[in-house]
């Protein structure tokens, strides 16, 4: 980030008797309202985490870069956060580096338009059935090849998904699926976007799906020749022209 011309901030937050830290930086007047895009650096236990969630740094870094090529002029901040302790023991605990920032974020009363979560965006595969659901009926509305990105929203952000979602279209040479429903259903609240939910923000998350297509997830083999970088990079490229032209 330093090489980006960005200042980086440390939130430094205690869990479990252990210091963990999640990097900021801002681009634009962190007075004003905020776009916080964030992804989580830890992996589970020993083992690579290439796509989970590697993945999600590069395209915080990258979202970094293309910010400081572009310099759009923007009404909101755009905050980039890496965070600690997405993985268990911690996921679903206050000790979640997501919950501290969301709470200290809340606290402050800092206007959060929207978060935008990377959660694993590396892992594609063109085979028939290579997809699978948390509910069997989605097998009627949602491809069944693995090669396409997902956004998830809750039933409170169908406005703000769908114009992601056509933002991304536009310039993103890859499938683009959404879906909004309850954060009950398996898989929907798994990642950092869960806390700004909590705090009843308006979140989003980026996503290959995890383990619902990606057979290395927390699995040793999750390795970074698993991963398809061009089509990772249109996620990118989506990604970052929905931040720049969305209306919240």
């Amino acid at each position: 980030m330093n090489s980006f011309g960005y200042e980086v901030h440390e939130q430094k937050f205690t869990a479990v008797e252990e210091e963990y830290v999640n990097l900021i930086v801002f681009y634009g007047n962190p007075n004003a309202p905020r776009i916080v895009v964030g992804a989580h650096y830890d992996s589970f236990g020993d083992q690579h985490g290439a796509d989970d969630n590697a993945s999600g740094i590069a395209g915080v870094l990258e979202m970094a870069r293309l910010l400081q090529v572009h310099q759009p002029i923007l009404e909101y901040c755009i905050e980039l956060v890496a965070y600690a302790n997405e993985e268990r023991p911690f996921f679903t605990t206050k000790d979640m580096g997501s919950f501290v920032h969301a709470k200290r974020n809340f606290d402050k009363k800092v206007s959060t338009k929207l978060m935008v979560c990377l959660e694993m965006i590396g892992y594609f595969n063109d085979q028939e059935g290579s997809q699978k659901y948390p509910v069997s009926f989605l097998n009627y509305l949602y491809p069944t090849k693995a090669n396409f990105i997902a956004l998830v929203g809750n039933m409170n952000n169908h406005s703000t998904v769908k114009e992601f979602k056509k933002y991304m279209k536009q310039v993103a040479a890859i499938d683009v699926y959404s879906i909004n429903a309850p954060s009950s259903i398996k898989g929907l609240a798994n990642s950092d976007h869960r806390n700004y939910w909590h705090f009843k923000q308006n979140a989003l998350m980026v996503t290959d799906t995890s383990y619902f297509r990606n057979p290395h997830y927390h699995q040793k083999s999750d390795l970074p020749d698993t991963l398809n970088y061009k089509k990772m990079a249109e996620v990118l490229k989506g990604t970052y022209y929905s931040i720049v032209n969305i209306t919240l």
